[in-house]
């Protein structure tokens, strides 16, 4: 079945003027020609939703139109819950909307759910009266809004680990090989602290959005293992800032929403639904041994 993704109007296909946003006709001729069924919603309404289209000859596009809902009654609320979306707001351009969305879709077929866990993960995610689970689990639902994984593997070094100050600036002594690769990724040579995560996790195809406040900041590169939440008492987990064999391995790395990696640093619910997401997408990654 194709994907069917709505589209909303102001301020995502129009901007403040209602005009057009640069390349939305481009976007929205990539993803017809991916064979998505778009449907234009607003909560303007239908007829709202229509008439834009129709001034903006862009008819050929779309399925259909909608008023967007307030509420919605349903038999299958964890499904709707789980919906993911494309925060039109956090892209530079249509175009990184698109790829966004594509890239997505692509990843809907194979989606885990709760119910593909280890049972001892999916017993924890039941214990639902716990307020570090409930905000886990609300997260989880909507990961692709607040998590953001590297493409491939990608390791820059198996030597070092995280330099212990982070005001210094130049921690670090880059290959000149790797100093030419960093430039023409068009990426700055970061030499700080945990630069050499940053740039392996970039290099790695992932994607660092940056944050509402401060605007040139970029959201938290986080190391799934950070030596907390053991699966049993007693047992070490692996602290990848000290551990050269991790500390750049990509596979290890998330870019995350401020927000999420609060709660990813104190309650392991999240923090073991992002090693088990490693697991899954990485080949059997898996530095515990503890989801074979």
């Amino acid at each position: 079945m194709a994907t069917r993704i709505s589209i909303d109007v102001d301020l995502t296909l129009l901007n403040e003027h209602g005009e057009l946003f640069p390349s939305a006709v481009e976007g929205l001729k990539a993803l017809k020609n991916k064979g998505y069924l778009l449907t234009l919603w607003s909560y303007g309404g239908e007829e709202y939703a229509r008439l834009i289209s129709k001034k903006h000859d862009l008819d050929g596009f779309f399925e259909g139109y909608a008023t967007k809902p307030d509420m919605v009654i349903d038999d299958d609320f964890e499904a709707l819950s789980q919906l993911p979306a494309i925060d039109s707001r956090t892209a530079k351009d249509w175009s990184q909307i698109v790829e966004r969305t594509i890239n997505l879709a692509e990843e809907l077929d194979n989606r885990t759910s709760a119910q593909d866990a280890p049972p001892w993960l999916n017993a924890m995610w039941r214990n639902r009266f716990d307020v570090g689970v409930q905000c886990s689990i609300a997260i989880w639902r909507q990961r692709e809004t607040y998590f953001r994984w590297p493409k491939k593997q990608r390791i820059i070094s198996k030597e070092w680990v995280r330099h212990k100050d982070g005001r210094k600036k130049d921690c670090y002594n880059y290959p000149p090989q790797l100093v030419d690769e960093i430039k023409r990724a068009g990426l700055p040579v970061d030499r700080r602290n945990n630069g050499p995560a940053i740039i392996s996790f970039l290099l790695a195809g992932g994607e660092r959005p940056l944050r509402p406040f401060p605007s040139r900041w970029g959201w938290t590169i986080h190391h799934i293992y950070d030596g907390q939440h053991p699966r049993f008492q007693d047992q070490q987990v692996p602290h990848a800032i000290n551990d050269p064999k991790l500390f750049t391995d990509s596979r290890g790395l998330v870019a995350v929403h401020p927000f999420a990696d609060y709660i990813a640093m104190r309650e392991p619910l999240l923090a073991w639904l992002l090693r088990w997401e490693a697991f899954r997408r990485f080949s059997g990654f898996d530095p515990m041994r503890v989801f074979y």
